[in-house]
């Protein structure tokens, strides 16, 4: 199985993949932003921006075909010391690493309203 750190390395361009399309990310909105002792993170709290992924799962052989769209539930960062340019991102960009890095987390409302449901169903 893959997980975490991942290193983006050799991009391949996927000849007729399909576009993403973001919805609702142009709203104002109400939001919640939170100290939580390791990081910042901004909840969304009504009106989530959601991405459609349309085909996307069968160009890339991962997820299904229920899995097109996707809600925004919240943005969380990871960053390193001050004056150290060399850590801080969770993942690597061939090989490197760099001071910020942001998690946009999604989740697929058919498995429930929120990420902790989704992941528990």
């Amino acid at each position: 199985t893959e997980g975490s750190p991942i290193d983006i390395c050799g991009a391949v361009r996927l000849n007729g993949a399909p576009s993403l399309r973001v919805t609702r990310w142009d709203l104002e909105r109400d939001v919640n932003i939170l100290n939580n002792g390791h990081t910042i993170q901004v909840n969304m709290i009504s009106n989530n921006p959601m991405t459609d992924v349309g085909t996307l799962h069968a160009t890339v052989g991962r997820g299904s075909s229920g899995a097109i769209q996707w809600v925004l539930e919240q943005v969380h960062f990871h960053w390193g010391r001050t004056g150290l340019t060399n850590e801080g991102s969770e993942h690597y960009v061939q090989g490197r690493r760099f001071p910020l890095e942001a998690h946009f987390v999604h989740y697929n409302p058919a498995y429930g309203p929120s990420v902790s449901r989704a992941v528990a169903s």
